[in-house]
């Protein structure tokens, strides 16, 4: 099987090319991208021998299967040229900037009978699948509240920072902890209320920092905090984490990148594991098992719904209030 790259706007293409080979479940065939990325494209295809494709159309024609992970708001157009030649798709995260585009994705894949999948690497992040696996057995008994930290370094200026190429702060960076906690305590959204603002970074376009709070329509409430007012150039230790409260039980879960941090917070490197936690793997682990069998690895319905909430946490912000979510 081998699979296709689309765009190099951020890291994470490359990411996803060392798990596949490390997992050995395919070939990556090579990489496209626009001329705005043509920098970082050399580079992985350098790094990984990759074949650079001439057009995103022969990337296709070439191709078993996609990775989107091109700038956000350019997700649907390629997304949907791949999509109309019936070829299955991986969408990095988030899946469109609003949920109008993403509804297009999805009813683009169900038109042309085409495998789609759009998460966080968090989704696939083995603690905190494991966790919600045991809340979701009901042995914890009833779910309560959840709190997820996802520490993040945001550049001002850059793409990820703009609201029109990314969604903004709340859209490119929260889907990080709404994925996870729709995974433990949904999928259906109630409510949403967020806290945002500009703590350190006063130029950035949209925000560097917010608390997410995820009324579910089972009652329970989900806390994502996301920090993003961090230099992103510097050495700092992050540990994105997750704490579950259920009435009979409780779990937690704290992602490290290395177990030994002086008392500044430098990270004294970087555990080989640390990767092998992050998600990435298992997250093309579930899209290649998705096209080799046909079953979608996330429910249409349950990517929408991240997109909603993420939709209605930017309306949150900027509107200073709780957004009551209709249908719920």
């Amino acid at each position: 099987m081998k699979i296709g790259i689309l765009g190099a706007a951020l890291s994470h293409p490359a990411a996803f090319a060392r798990a596949i080979r490390e997992l050995r479940i395919a070939e990556v065939s090579g990489i496209w991208s626009s001329e705005e990325d043509q920098g970082r494209r050399d580079r992985f295809a350098a790094e990984l021998g990759l074949e650079i494709f001439q057009s995103a159309e022969q990337a296709i024609d070439r191709s078993d299967a996609l990775l989107v992970t091109t700038a956000t708001n350019e997700h649907m157009s390629f997304a949907l040229l791949a999509l109309s030649r019936h070829k299955p798709v991986f969408v990095d995260k988030p899946l469109a900037t609003n949920l109008a585009d993403a509804s297009t994705i999805v009813e683009a894949a169900r038109l042309n009978d085409a495998a789609l999948m759009s998460c966080s690497i968090r989704r696939y992040t083995p603690p905190f699948v494991s966790i919600a696996e045991q809340v979701r057995s009901g042995g914890a008994g009833r779910p309560i509240q959840a709190v997820r930290f996802e520490p993040h370094g945001v550049s001002p200026g850059d793409w990820q920072d703009r609201v029109v190429t990314s969604g903004g702060f709340i859209f490119n960076f929260g889907i990080h902890v709404v994925d996870t906690l729709q995974l433990v305590l949904g999928p259906k959204a109630a409510e949403v209320h967020v806290f945002a603002d500009k703590i350190e970074f006063k130029e950035v376009e949209s925000h560097d920092t917010a608390v997410l709070t995820v009324r579910f329509a089972n009652g329970a409430v989900g806390i994502g905090q996301v920090v993003g007012a961090m230099h992103p150039n510097e050495h700092i230790a992050t540990a994105p984490s997750l704490c579950v409260f259920c009435t009979q039980n409780s779990y937690t879960a704290r992602l490290d990148e290395n177990q030994a941090f002086e008392y500044t917070g430098r990270r004294l490197g970087v555990s080989p594991y640390y990767f092998l936690l992050s998600g990435v793997h298992d997250t093309m682990k579930a899209f290649i098992r998705m096209v080799e069998t046909g079953e979608p690895a996330i429910p249409h319905g349950e990517m929408l719904e991240v997109v909603r909430i993420l939709e209605a946490a930017r309306t949150s912000a900027a509107e200073r209030r709780p957004v009551v979510l209709d249908g719920s």
